[in-house]
């Protein structure tokens, strides 16, 4: 009871249903999975479509017929284009082969399973299937892994496996099912074999919920421990501003300022230009800001409204 507790908790942000994926088997051997990609990848004609293509290329260049040149092109790029819509196959789970066809729909589960394997077993198993296979790739790929068992994606990888192995094993009973259900005759066989199937699937839900609650658990640490970071950074940067101490750039600006008014006021009584704008009267022109900005600094300094040129050192 307690377990179902936790697992309730952590699956609170579950993963996506509808997301596409890929789960290789965890006991092929690399050697052997290079081959299904090889194989995967170059199947539907793309070997015979490039190598065509390429020929008709050369010959059209060779006798100058360059709409052979082009039509070996098209080819090629059609082949080209076929083997990466095999290479997505095989990445992303997601088929997109116009006509449907897809070398692995013919025995799903030889080397891989992949979401879209259990679209036809209803949406109980599809979504059984897709948090099993999305969990694992997060797993995979947490920023987590020196917090986690060493072990954990691996594993992961195993059980999520035999929960589809236990899905794609019941494809033949659903069928059945269906077919029995039909007819009135078979009723209570029909009734019995759905029911077996629906605690069956109940059952492997519960191993995707666990599944999906170690990659919510992995997930959530990772964003704790870049809360963490994040915080951490920010009181660096506190402490590093407040080290920074502006205060004899302020005397000094302020300095600067006060030799300026000084000599610029002394000038304009020499000259006698006459008043500036901030000691007249408030016109539209010349906004009281401004003319308060300029007497608060004159009060502040101690500045007389007539200065001499002796008082500036001007002569």
């Amino acid at each position: 009871m307690a377990r179902r507790g936790i697992t309730a908790r952590v699956t609170a942000g579950s993963i996506d249903e509808e997301s596409g994926g890929t789960l290789w088997n965890p006991h092929l051997s690399l050697a052997r999975r290079v081959w299904e990609i090889r194989r995967t990848v170059f199947s539907r004609e793309v070997p015979f479509l490039v190598l065509g293509g390429a020929l008709l290329v050369v010959i059209g260049f060779v006798a100058g017929m360059w709409g052979f040149a082009l039509l070996g092109a098209f080819i090629v790029f059609c082949g080209l284009g076929t083997g990466l819509a095999n290479l997505r196959c095989l990445t992303l789970g997601q088929c997109a082969h116009p006509d449907g066809l897809c070398r692995l729909d013919e025995r799903p589960g030889i080397a891989l399973f992949r979401s879209r394997d259990f679209t036809g077993m209803g949406s109980m198993a599809r979504g059984i299937a897709s948090r099993a296979i999305d969990a694992v790739g997060e797993l995979h790929d947490t920023p987590a892994h020196a917090w986690l068992d060493p072990g954990l994606p691996s594993t992961a990888h195993r059980l999520a496996w035999e929960v589809l192995h236990c899905l794609d094993r019941t494809r033949r009973a659903r069928t059945l099912a269906f077919q029995l259900a039909q007819n009135p005759a078979h009723a209570v066989l029909a009734g019995a074999l759905a029911e077996a199937i629906d605690a069956l699937d109940h059952r492997l839900d519960e191993a995707a919920q666990s599944l999906s609650g170690c990659a919510v658990l992995a997930r959530e640490w990772t964003r704790a421990l870049h809360d963490a970071e994040l915080r951490r950074d920010g009181e660096q940067e506190l402490r590093s501003t407040r080290m920074i101490a502006p205060d004899a750039l302020t005397a000094a600006t302020e300095s600067l300022l006060q030799q300026t008014f000084c000599r610029v006021t002394a000038a304009r009584d020499l000259t006698d230009s006459g008043p500036f704008p901030w000691e007249q009267p408030r016109t539209t022109r010349f906004p009281s800001a401004a003319g308060h900005q300029f007497t608060e600094a004159a009060r502040r300094f101690g500045i007389q409204r007539r200065l001499t040129g002796e008082e500036t050192g001007l002569s």
